[in-house]
């Protein structure tokens, strides 16, 4: 169950812009900011998994 919707829903928000922020860069083929927005987008991702996962 989760309890902490308001966080959860910040964390998920944050993870939708880097998302969308990799795509982009990733158009653009510069392998260096892809590497970094994506770096971005899977610590994010990583985040809600260590706080909301079910134990």
């Amino acid at each position: 169950m989760l309890s902490d919707a308001d966080g959860f829903a910040a964390k998920f928000s944050q993870f939708s812009k880097d998302a969308q922020n990799l795509a982009t860069v990733a158009k653009e083929g510069n392998r260096g900011q892809i590497k970094k927005a994506f770096g971005q987008t899977a610590k994010n991702c990583k985040s809600c998994h260590s706080d909301y996962k079910s134990k």
